[in-house]
């Protein structure tokens, strides 16, 4: 029966790999290899998967990090129906599967993305901020199956300002309170790529974080809005319940959300100043040309002040919280994050 290894990398969505019955496939983080995994963890030829006797076996190829398969260190071994297996520190899970079920995983995974691309054409930013950052927001949770999260926007100062949250009680965002995943942010900010995780409280490089141990953080998707190569926002959603693979589908399928978002948001901002701007400003008389030195003055009186047009409706939003607010919140409670 045709065979799939689900390779779990740390920071980085799983990959799907399917093999054929009565084939052999060489495995490694080498070009040539049949599998290629692309982790120094990896030989360039780690491990070979063959079919044998009616099942499938593992065989190690004089691999530096060595071969393990349901917890015990190998040189040869049949992995059964489902099992797991290491190479070296990363992680897989080899299952049978049949020819039909992957055509139904295939054919959820196309109704995924025509989802997807759906909840895109629903991102108008003549809504309004408020009203467009709530349906991105939901978007991300219904994409990427998780049960909270909040969209940070930059702001003059050059912080970052929440401006809408769902699933979130609002005294999380209380100094004492705030259990998101402070060094997911901080990762996605200074890399300017997606963080993900389906357990991150396992991961190598989240896992030992104080945000994640306190917060009991399980699925974890971290997605910086960048427009013309600068970062305007963050789009964070978490989940407690573990047992949720992101695969390099879901991540195409949330950046390609991501990238949309954050055209529509700079579209809705702008919408927004220019019918703040045109508030502020006294009415003029269309007939006339001239206007004297006072009333230039008048008008500059009212430019600072105005407000962007906000919406009542449908948004859970919260202005006010910023990113400093939050590293000073988790760092008073439990030290540090880093």
């Amino acid at each position: 029966m045709p065979g799939r290894l689900t390779v779990h990398l740390s920071n980085l969505p799983a990959r799907r790999l399917y093999v054929e019955e009565g084939s052999d496939y060489v495995i490694g983080r080498g070009a040539e290899c049949d599998l290629q995994i692309n982790h120094p963890q990896l030989s360039r030829r780690h491990a070979r998967l063959s079919w044998q006797d009616d099942s499938w076996e593992f065989s190690d190829l004089g691999s530096k990090n060595g071969l393990v398969v349901n917890g015990r260190k190998v040189e040869t071994s049949q992995i059964g129906d489902d099992g797991w297996v290491q190479f070296g520190d990363v992680v897989a899970r080899f299952e049978m599967v049949s020819n039909e079920a992957r055509q139904r995983e295939d054919e959820l995974n196309r109704r995924r993305w025509e989802t997807s691309l759906e909840l895109r054409r629903q991102l108008d930013p003549a809504a309004g901020l408020d009203r467009l950052l709530h349906q991105v927001l939901r978007s991300v949770l219904s994409l990427s199956g998780t049960e909270r999260g909040f969209v940070m926007l930059t702001t003059d100062t050059g912080d970052l300002e929440i401006k809408s949250y769902s699933g979130v009680a609002p005294d999380d965002f209380d100094k004492q309170q705030f259990s998101g995943s402070v060094g997911a942010i901080e990762i996605a900010l200074g890399s300017g790529n997606m963080v993900v995780s389906g357990d991150a409280m396992t991961d190598a490089q989240l896992g030992s974080r104080p945000s994640i141990t306190i917060g009991e953080i399980r699925a974890l998707v971290c997605i910086p809005l960048v427009i013309l190569n600068k970062t305007t926002g963050i789009l964070y959603a978490d989940s407690r319940e573990p047992g949720k693979v992101f695969t390099e589908l879901d991540v195409e399928i949330l950046q390609g959300l991501a990238n949309h978002a954050g055209m529509a948001i700079a579209v809705a901002r702008i919408r927004d100043e220019i019918a703040g701007l045109g508030r502020a400003l006294p009415d003029i008389d269309p007939g006339s040309v001239e206007q004297n030195d006072s009333q230039l003055e008048e008008w500059a009186d009212h430019l600072p002040g105005f407000e962007p047009d906000s919406t009542e409706a449908d948004n859970d939003g919260r202005g006010g919280v910023t990113w400093s607010d939050l590293k000073a919140a988790h760092t008073s409670k439990s030290g540090s994050d880093t």
